[in-house]
């Protein structure tokens, strides 16, 4: 049976809270910074990582739930679609998502 050492633990355990912290602090620095550009942003890093800041495609997005309680409310009622009536009405539950501005490191 193998042993462990508890306080080592803790203290890695401390040690692992403290930097997730200090990694939280320094990512809302690095928003603040960005806040309100719309340049894209492509870098190299000292260490051979790169930052790199650029706006995503947009990117359509379906309502799973308007559509769910859509076609709930249909059979409730008795409706019938054909195939070519819901793809039509699925065509309404499409949503557009505009592209998002995001900060990425790498190694």
């Amino acid at each position: 049976m193998n042993t462990v050492d508890i306080e080592k633990i803790k203290l890695l355990a401390e040690d692992l809270l403290e930097s997730k912290k200090e990694v939280s602090e320094l990512n809302k620095l690095l928003k603040q910074e960005f806040k309100d550009i719309e340049i894209e942003v492509d870098e190299p890093l000292s260490n051979g990582g790169r930052i790199t800041y650029k706006k995503s495609e947009p990117r359509t997005t379906f309502d799973f739930k308007g559509y769910s309680a859509f076609l709930h409310n249909a059979i409730k009622e008795g409706k019938n679609y054909t195939e070519e009536e819901l793809d039509l009405i699925m065509k309404e539950f499409a949503i557009e998502k505009e592209g998002k501005w995001s900060i990425k490191l790498k190694k």
